[in-house]
């Protein structure tokens, strides 16, 4: 590989054997870049890092090498994610009852078991605070654009689904919404505020987090079953008291 440069001359030379960057030629003009000099320092060759051969960043395990490849790397994968918009944006009031927080529109179906969507589901619902097992409670397939969603079970205080809509008209597009709501006691249905495209949905868990009873409470509890029973005991004594004094 050539590239213009040296004296003033002007003349094509050929970029050295790759050594280790100079720090202050990573960023220039927004292109990750190593620079290359002659023994003597006089010519240089500016040569991007992206095109080195693998083997040239990572011979003779020069720690800096590995470094400026991981900075690469970060940066493309920013770069990738960043481009990945979602396909449009949930509400709270897209379910009712009215949801605490939702996460979405994200493009397709992603409630399937592909890892992929495995692991864009995971990620959705770490986002509203739940850190899923990858088990469900129930699936609903073939809704065919049903306004309500039956899961076949009663669902209580906090719970979280999922919904996926198609491309009919009236839905958001082919995407995925993530909810987070509060059931109350024993809902029997979800009704969705879009009236058609609904495709399928997925219920991860519910009654999340349910009331545990404080130590005081506990305590109460313990107390009170103490007096019960001493109660019982002392009604029995007396009893047999009696018939014996008869």
């Amino acid at each position: 590989m050539v590239r213009r440069g040296g004296p003033a001359t002007g003349r094509l030379f050929a970029c050295p054997e790759p050594t280790i960057p100079d720090p202050r030629q990573l960023f220039r003009f927004g292109t990750v870049m190593k620079q290359q000099a002659y023994r003597d320092g006089r010519k240089r060759c500016i040569l991007p890092l992206r095109n080195l051969p693998l083997n040239e960043l990572l011979g003779g395990g020069d720690m800096k090498k590995l470094a400026y490849l991981g900075a690469f790397a970060i940066a493309a994968t920013a770069a990738t994610n960043a481009s990945a918009a979602l396909l449009a944006t949930c509400s709270v009031n897209d379910i009712a009852p009215t949801a605490q927080a939702c996460v979405g529109f994200q493009s397709g179906n992603l409630l399937s078991n592909n890892q992929s969507d495995v692991d864009a589901q995971t990620a959705a619902l770490k986002q509203l605070g739940f850190d899923w097992s990858g088990t469900t409670v129930a699936k609903v397939t073939g809704l065919n654009s049903a306004t309500t969603v039956n899961f076949g079970t009663a669902l209580k205080g906090v719970t979280y689904i999922a919904v996926h809509y198609g491309n009919g008209t009236g839905g958001p597009g082919n995407g995925t919404a993530f909810y987070r709501l509060d059931a109350g006691s024993n809902l029997s249905s979800i009704t969705l505020g879009y009236k058609s495209a609904s495709s399928n949905a997925v219920l991860y868990a519910t009654n999340v987090g349910a009331a545990v009873p404080e130590p005081a409470t506990w305590a109460m509890m313990v107390l009170g079953f103490g007096l019960a029973g001493y109660a019982m005991r002392r009604g029995a004594r007396r009893e047999m008291a009696a018939v014996r004094a008869s």
